[in-house]
């Protein structure tokens, strides 16, 4: 919960504008899903996998920024309509719903 209210905060009140990166994260997550599936057919290797969740738990929190200056509007180049809240909603969720996973992945015990 903190890492998403301090990266939501930071998308609030920085004059960096990450609304036009969307196609270097589209990048990024399709490059961490080749990955996942080529890691998925190797030995199991336990510095991988903290790498692989690392750089998911990374890609995530840039997501949520993204996300959140999208929500936002104002002087970003891209956001969204006033009729897709549902959608931008939606983002949001799925955002913070895989950043906790990839954390979660990142710093939990495997036996």
């Amino acid at each position: 919960m903190g890492i998403t209210a301090v990266l939501s905060t930071y998308a609030m009140y920085t004059t960096t504008d990450f609304t036009a990166l969307g196609g270097y994260l589209l990048v990024a997550l399709t490059t961490l899903c080749f990955a996942g599936l080529i890691f998925a057919f190797l030995p199991f290797v336990p510095f991988v996998q903290q790498l692989y969740a690392a750089c998911g738990a990374l890609i995530f929190g840039f997501y949520i920024v993204y996300d959140t200056q999208l929500i936002l509007g104002g002087k970003h180049k891209q956001k969204f309509a006033v009729d897709d809240y549902v959608f931008a909603a939606i983002n949001i969720y799925l955002d913070v719903l895989n950043e906790f996973i990839y954390l979660l992945s990142l710093l939990g015990e495997r036996r």
